[in-house]
């Protein structure tokens, strides 16, 4: 999972230099990834490794002011885990809470769903059936602040009819999926 991230990191970076035109901004936010906190995500020692081949992980506490979104507003790539993949539907079940910000799956051109295997279910009513066994559907619910269905990448053809990838959050969404 780690090579996978790195290399996907490093294969989007090549390919947004070489499809760029004219001068390049240099805002020094080219080799941040906005993530969820190191610790909440399913690949441990993950910060250091990244940190080791030239990239930081990025966990704002709070963007609530003015300086803390310009402190993440060019970065391109974000990285979560999830709660739960369905793969019926290709989609990814995110949680909000402390350490999980919405904004690393919302904010950046370029989201990466790191999934283990065990949070992989067949369909959305196989992981409601695991919760409400286990007894933990409804106090898991209660305390997430928010939920989100991610399915592919955001779109609108409002205008004109014309498709347009990237209006409502990431025009890309990258999922690594590796054994626990």
């Amino acid at each position: 999972a780690r090579l996978a991230l790195v290399n996907r990191l490093t294969e989007w970076e090549e390919e947004e230099k070489a499809a760029r035109k004219g001068p390049s901004l240099a805002t020094g936010q080219e080799r941040m990834v906005l993530a969820w906190d190191p610790g909440l995500l399913p690949v441990p020692g993950l910060a250091e490794m990244m940190a080791d081949v030239g990239w930081q992980l990025v966990t704002p506490a709070n963007l609530a002011a003015p300086e803390s979104r310009e402190a993440v507003r060019f970065i391109r790539f974000g990285l979560t885990g999830v709660e739960a993949a369905f793969a019926a539907t290709g989609s990814l079940l995110l949680a909000s809470a402390p350490g999980q910000s919405r904004a690393a799956s919302l904010l950046p051109l370029r989201h990466i769903a790191l999934v283990p295997f065990s949070r992989l279910y067949p369909t959305i009513e196989a992981w409601l059936a695991e919760r409400r066994d286990a007894g933990s559907l409804g106090e898991q619910l209660r305390e997430h602040a928010a939920w989100h269905m991610i399915t592919g990448p955001s779109k609108s053809a409002d205008i004109e009819m014309n498709l347009t990838l990237g209006v409502h959050g990431p025009k890309f969404v990258h999922v690594i999926l590796f054994a626990d």
